[in-house]
């Protein structure tokens, strides 16, 4: 029998499951974790995206945290949209449908998904991406961070 995932928000005290699982995908997404300095960065802002209502996790059957989107809200150029920043799906849970259950909880909010994906990335992103309805960042030339960026826009993907 085929496990069931349940998605909700993401809580403070599911920091420490989700840097434990960003540690497992770390070589995949790749994420540099090489000093102390910079994992207590990036569990700093795990706390942080727990916090902000934006973030949804997977729990398995047994409340388990087997999945995890973490995102923010930010405003550019005037309007809000909602910063992708990492996901990650332990092995057990992976080719599940889990994170596409993430990505439609972030879809619910109505706002325009942004993410950047490393041009490093060994977990074929992109391509999931593209299933998920995204479409590479609409300049020909885009600022430093938004150059490997990709997003969905709620009218576009509704058929409006």
């Amino acid at each position: 029998m085929e496990p069931s995932f349940k998605i909700r928000p993401a809580l403070p005290a599911d920091a420490e499951r989700i840097f434990s699982i960003l540690i497992e995908v770390a070589g995949q997404v790749p994420i540099d974790l090489s000093t102390p300095q910079r994992v207590g960065k990036l569990k700093a802002q795990i706390d942080d995206w727990c916090c902000g209502g934006l973030s949804y996790v997977a729990v398995d059957e047994d409340g388990v945290v087997v999945g995890f989107q973490l995102a923010q809200k930010l405003c550019w150029v005037g309007k809000d949209y909602i910063h992708l920043t990492y996901a990650g799906v332990t092995a057990a849970a992976r080719e599940k449908k889990v994170l596409t259950r993430l990505i439609d909880a972030e879809k619910r909010h109505g706002v325009t998904l942004v993410t950047v994906v490393k041009p490093d990335n060994k977990s074929d992103m992109v391509e999931r991406l593209k299933r998920y309805k995204f479409r590479p960042w609409p300049w020909s030339d885009p600022p430093s961070p938004f150059k490997f960026a990709y997003r969905w826009d709620p009218e576009v993907s509704s058929g409006c």
